[in-house]
């Protein structure tokens, strides 16, 4: 079984409203694909992280989560 990592692009809807991320929820049977549910590049594409998190319910098999400082674009934060 693959886990998809996905990306601010990812959450993204392209031409015709479908983003990356819900193609392949439709297209790939959840016992071939799980999501591994990057929090932090869903919020910086757009979306809110616990709605896509609710939205995808049991297809997510694990969380990444980072921080992201919008001012210094997509670079995550530095932890002292």
């Amino acid at each position: 079984r693959l886990a998809y990592h996905n990306h601010w692009w990812d959450v993204m809807p392209l031409e015709g409203g479908e983003s990356p991320l819900d193609t392949i929820v439709r297209t790939m049977p959840p016992g071939d694909v799980a999501i591994e549910l990057d929090l932090a590049w869903a919020w910086y594409g757009g979306v809110a992280p616990l709605d896509l998190l609710a939205r995808l319910g049991p297809r997510v098999a694990s969380l990444h989560l980072k921080d992201i400082d919008r001012r210094r674009g997509r670079t995550t934060t530095d932890h002292a």
